[in-house]
């Protein structure tokens, strides 16, 4: 309800030198006779009077009313004003009466017809009568967002569209993740340290002394502030300061290439293990792969490119008596593809190789009934359904297998 404007009122009861008014969303006020002009029908109950709306004194609806003629006029001339400029002007919409609707203007109230206004009244809703009743000063945060999401459902055309798209993403997400396998992970316990004991000569029954995570004390400490979990084990592995991930990844790569590592047991960097044949190349290749950002694609471009690896295969009565096992890199290697790689090579040399990438693990050609064997009765491996189309020709990368089959 605003103050400060002219009102239509309904008169309630009359009495004594005063009468009482309804002026809507159950505001009353008394107004005293000698406020009717001479010449004006004395109001009755039930008659609808023009009053001015002073202020509204609690939130019980107690109004103070007047009937001044000049304060009507006031009102009523900026009415006028707004009317004969035909200026567009925001108003409210105060009360609901026959026809249509009574809107506040700015101090003055104008009837608008119920067929110009697309929109349904907040005061017939039923749970918000309550809170229209009371002072916009006296609601509650629940009770005025309660009144503004009725507005953005019912009247805001741009909410309408945007939720509208909201409840599409949201149901194809739901769609998606219904549709999508259940993946387990481990999660470290948050409200204890990891600790360990040591066991006595290896026994497990033989408990020894509590320690808790901590890096070699050969090897570079965990930095400052680094946290005891797997987050901390991961950035003292690829710390600059720790010499063997670089060079243990590099020596694995060249012997992917090469077939031997330059340190030949590629699983023991210890005292128990082969020193490396060419120890300056290796430490080269370890600080090129750290300083790429670890970029594997690099490396392996670098290594490929190489004289080491452009050599001939070719193998000579002198470089078998000097260096029979290659480890002085005196030719280029000569070792067999896997399994693998030839069917890949095989299928591209035949241009039947699909490039697709990603998706489903493929079923490609198999021995008939080759998981019969090792198939549980009921079990969805039981029977090998072999794939049909693109799918046969996929990288061998992509191969469904089932470990005890092959």
């Amino acid at each position: 309800m605003i103050e400060g404007r002219v009102v239509s009122a309904t008169v309630t009861s009359v009495g004594g030198d005063f009468i009482t008014v309804d002026v809507g969303l159950k505001t009353e006020g008394r107004i005293p006779l000698r406020e009717f002009a001479a010449d004006e029908t004395q109001p009755t109950v039930g008659a609808s009077v023009e009053v001015y709306l002073e202020r509204i004194e609690n939130a019980l609806g107690d109004a103070v009313l007047s009937r001044d003629k000049a304060k009507r006029e006031e009102a009523w001339t900026r009415l006028e004003r707004v009317h004969d400029k035909k200026e567009t002007v925001k108003g409210a919409i105060v009360g609901r009466v026959k026809g249509g609707f009574t809107v506040d203007l700015g101090g003055v109230n104008a009837f608008l017809p119920g067929s110009q206004v697309d929109i349904r009244p907040i005061r017939d809703v039923g749970p918000l009568r309550g809170i229209l009743a009371a002072t916009a000063s006296s609601r509650t945060p629940q009770q005025r967002e309660a009144l503004y999401g009725h507005f953005l459902a019912t009247i805001d055309p741009t909410y309408k569209t945007l939720n509208k798209a909201v409840v599409a993403l949201e149901t194809e997400s739901k769609t998606i993740q219904a549709r999508s396998p259940v993946t387990h992970v481990q999660v470290e316990k948050p409200d204890s340290p990891p600790m360990a004991n040591v066991l006595m000569r290896g026994q497990y029954d033989q408990v020894g002394e509590q320690v808790p995570a901590a890096s070699p004390a050969a090897l570079h400490p965990l930095k400052k502030g680094a946290p005891g979990n797997r987050l901390g084990l991961a950035q003292w592995i690829t710390d600059p300061a720790n010499p063997l991930t670089p060079r243990v990844t590099v020596n694995r790569f060249w012997q992917e290439v090469f077939g031997h590592g330059l340190v030949a047991t590629a699983e023991d960097f210890g005292i128990m293990g082969t020193a490396p044949s060419h120890p300056e190349l290796l430490d080269w290749l370890a600080v090129e792969f750290r300083e790429s950002g670890w970029d594997t694609k690099q490396l392996f471009k670098l290594i490929v490119s190489s004289a080491a690896y452009r050599q001939a295969a070719i193998t000579t009565p002198e470089k078998l008596e000097l260096d029979r096992s290659n480890t002085l890199l005196s030719r280029g290697p000569r070792f067999r593809m896997d399994a693998e790689m030839i069917r890949d090579y095989a299928l591209a040399a035949s241009g039947t190789l699909s490039p697709k990438r990603g998706g489903p693990g493929t079923r490609p050609y198999q021995p008939e009934n080759i998981w019969d064997v090792v198939g549980l009765p009921g079990a969805d491996t039981r029977k090998y359904v072999q794939d049909t189309g693109e799918n046969l020709y996929r990288r061998t990368l992509y191969n469904f297998w089932k470990r005890m089959a092959h």
